[in-house]
This record gives structure tokens, sequence and C-alpha cells, in this order.
């Protein structure tokens, strides 16, 4: 068996493979603005939350959490190595807006944006 990161994705995803987390670049919180920088080979990640609950994001790629841990389950043929972590730069992921009932959490790399 080997190893199909993009399995069951639709035909415009793209998604590579990143040796360590993507990390915290900076941070800061206002209290009523919000704003997490990620670092994620090849590029990098913003993420915008607006009163609790509007979070907005830009950037050129972002960690798939998701399929990350796909890959480590063997969901995706041979299980990846637990430092290799699944990086899209699929272009509607880098830019998009959502409402969310629940506010940020702490930013860790399986949220990206601290949802």
């Amino acid at each position: 068996m080997s190893l199909d990161i993009s399995k069951g994705a639709r035909p415009d995803e793209r998604f590579h493979l990143q040796t360590g987390p993507p990390v915290v670049a900076s941070h800061v919180d206002w209290g009523w603005l919000r704003r997490t920088r990620w670092s994620c080979a090849p590029g990098s990640f913003t993420s915008w939350w607006l009163f609790g609950h509007l979070q907005w994001y830009h950037g050129t790629a972002k960690c798939d959490g998701t399929r990350t841990r796909m890959g480590w389950n063997g969901e995706l043929g041979d299980p990846t190595a637990p430092d290799q972590y699944v990086i899209t730069t699929t272009p509607s992921e880098m830019h998009a807006f959502r409402w969310r009932s629940k506010g940020p959490g702490e930013p860790i790399w399986s949220n990206m944006g601290g949802s």
C-alpha cells in the first residue's frame, strides 16, 4: 500500500506533507478582536475573530487537521509519521468567512484559527 494524501478529495484540492506542526508566528487578543498568524511551509495563514463569533482567515497555506489525523491513522494508505502534517494550498481554503456559535479557543495546529 502507498500513501495518497488526496484520497477522497475534490479534484481542485491540493495537499502536501510538512515535517513538524504549524507554529504560531504571532498572537494578539484585543478582547473584541483577535489575530493569530501561523507559519506552515510553504506559506502562512492568518485567522481573525471579531466579537467572538465572526471568523475570517486568509493566507497561502494552512494545516488540514482532519486529513493529518487520517494520515496518522492509516486512512490514506500507509500511515504517516507522527511528525508529518497535511498542509492544504487549495485556493478556496485560502480566504473564507465563517459564523460560529462557539467563540475561539486556544490557537493550536489542529484548529489553525483557535476555533
